[in-house]
């Protein structure tokens, strides 16, 4: 059984992991859309 610590260590490097997921995702679609502007230049 995993200790209340150990869980809510789990938890932060969850949380902080999705941030960084959201941030590369929201990185991604602007270089996309970097992309797309000089496509139609």
């Amino acid at each position: 059984m995993m200790h209340v610590q150990e869980i809510e260590q789990a938890r932060r490097l969850a949380d902080q992991k999705a941030v960084e997921a959201q941030q590369k995702e929201n990185e991604a679609r602007e270089l996309e859309e970097q992309l797309r502007e000089a496509k139609l230049r």
